[in-house]
């Protein structure tokens, strides 16, 4: 096309003055670079377009059927952008997550309620799904931002570290892994043990390290959420292992003691994986910067 939405533009406030100086003054062009303009675009199509008169300008037949389309294109092109402009705003749009329990289940809930009160019109979607599928959701597009544990690199999306998180086993005081600094994950399999449930995240990272070591968990009870695991926990029907972050969090209320686990793979990197950050529409951007600064499971 040898022409662009600024020539038109240009066209049109030439037609509307009558005038190419005053044309090009209104779309902030010099007449210089205004008559440049106008004949690259008669060089290119080889026509003329304008008549050049002591009265001003006139369209030639050619020009007049030029400056037609040139108002129909500028009118749909505006009217484009002020439909989507609520939605470039966060009036009008919405974001998807996938993240691992930890999110779901602790940090995301308060970060929704800062995030919504400054984008009253946004919808989230919040969805618990593993990491495989996270990975590939963002990948395909479809979802937005993915909350992962233990993935430094994923080849073709960006892995956005915000949060290094330690899992602890947890146990009840007077309990014989209270006394303990710091104890083997092998070494918590011989007590009693409250769980979440099997397709929850964490339950399913723990049963990949079981199957390596070729042992099982002694299940006492399997839970949906980490309130109710830790108040078990507090009652003394069993220990349970999860992050630091979410133990610290309920220590506050209840009486439960963390033991770190020595295992390398207890200290989980958490990151906040993208397709293409700077791609990305505003308000889910703006969610993505927001759990990003506040770290929020450090």
């Amino acid at each position: 096309m040898p022409f662009n939405h600024r020539d038109l533009q240009l066209l049109i406030k030439i037609a509307e003055h009558r005038s190419l100086t005053r044309g090009a003054k209104s779309v902030h062009m010099s007449l210089a670079a205004a008559s440049l303009r106008i004949k690259k675009i008669e060089s290119n199509l080889g026509l003329q377009l304008l008549y050049r008169n002591s009265n001003g300008v006139e369209f030639t037949s050619a020009g007049s059927v030029l400056l037609r389309h040139a108002w129909k294109s500028v009118a749909q092109l505006e009217e484009l952008k002020a439909e989507l402009g609520p939605y470039q705003d966060g009036l009008q749009t919405h974001v998807r997550v996938l993240a691992n329990t930890t999110a779901v289940t602790e940090f995301m809930p308060r970060m929704l309620s800062r995030y919504l009160s400054q984008y009253p019109s946004v919808s989230v979607t919040l969805e618990e799904h593993l990491t495989d599928q996270i990975v590939h959701a963002i990948a395909d597009g479809a979802a937005d931002l993915g909350i992962v544990a233990g993935i430094k690199e994923i080849r073709g999306l960006q892995v956005i570290h915000f949060s290094t998180d330690q899992l602890v086993v947890v146990t009840p005081p007077g309990h014989a892994l209270a006394q303990h600094d710091e104890v083997r994950f092998l070494d918590t399999l011989d007590y009693p043990q409250i769980g979440l449930y099997n397709s929850s995240t964490l339950q399913v990272f723990l049963t990949r390290i079981l199957t390596e070591e070729v042992r099982r968990l002694h299940m006492r009870v399997q839970v949906r959420g980490f309130d109710v695991m830790c108040n078990m926990i507090a009652h003394n029907v069993g220990i349970g292992i999860m992050p630091l972050s979410v133990a610290q969090h309920y220590q506050k209320t209840l009486d439960i003691v963390c033991v770190a686990l020595s295992d390398p793979w207890a200290v989980r990197e958490r990151g906040l994986v993208v397709n293409d950050m700077a791609s990305l529409s505003a308000p889910a951007q703006a969610l993505a910067e927001m759990i990003l600064e506040n770290k929020p499971l450090q």
